[in-house]
């Protein structure tokens, strides 16, 4: 956030930005919502922090994926696109009211029936080319296996991140220590 603010010229607003964020991610753990995530394999690989960044990154997507509210789907880049969709820009779908496309300059609000269409036509066949549960989270865990130990750590196998419970929250731990969603 700390780039997109330096390369936009915008007032550095990023704490505050990071603390809306988590409030508005609290949804994902309250009642009467569902969200069905796609994203692409490079996604989980793309480094946008440090190694202790992306950890606690592709952990949260682990606990993430066994909330009932989530379902998350990952599109592997071995997938075979030809003749289903090909990669497209990030978009939101918020049920089949309203559906946001971020772009770099501005978030689009696509209302129109036939855009909206077009989009949920889009998010349906992507939807053929995801993998999901097991084959998803041995996606996640390669990726975090790819990441460098920090300094005196010795890498563990790629089976043995660990998701546990505390005190009603969702732990994730590989090998740094344990980060924990909100509860769960």
């Amino acid at each position: 956030m700390d780039t997109i603010a330096g390369f936009r010229g915008t007032p550095d607003d990023v704490s505050e930005a990071v603390e809306v964020r988590m409030r508005r991610a609290r949804v994902i753990y309250e009642g009467g919502h569902g969200f069905a995530t796609l994203i692409e394999e490079n996604v989980v690989n793309h480094r946008v922090g440090d190694e202790d960044v992306m950890a606690g990154r592709l952990g949260n997507l682990l606990a993430a994926m066994t909330l009932p509210s989530v379902s998350l789907g990952i599109i592997s880049v071995a997938a075979a696109r030809e003749g289903t969709m090909w990669p497209l820009e990030h978009f939101t779908v918020f049920d089949d009211s309203g559906i946001h496309v971020e772009l770099l300059a501005a978030k689009v609000a696509v209302t129109a029936p036939g855009e909206l269409y077009i989009y949920l036509r889009a998010f349906g066949r992507l939807t053929d080319l995801v993998v999901h549960g097991a084959e998803a989270r041995a996606l996640i865990l390669r990726a975090i296996e790819a990441l460098p130990p920090q300094p005196g750590m010795t890498k563990r196998s790629p089976h043995s991140p660990a998701l546990s419970h505390a005190g009603g929250r969702l732990c994730f731990s590989w090998p740094r220590p344990a980060r924990c969603s909100r509860s769960a």
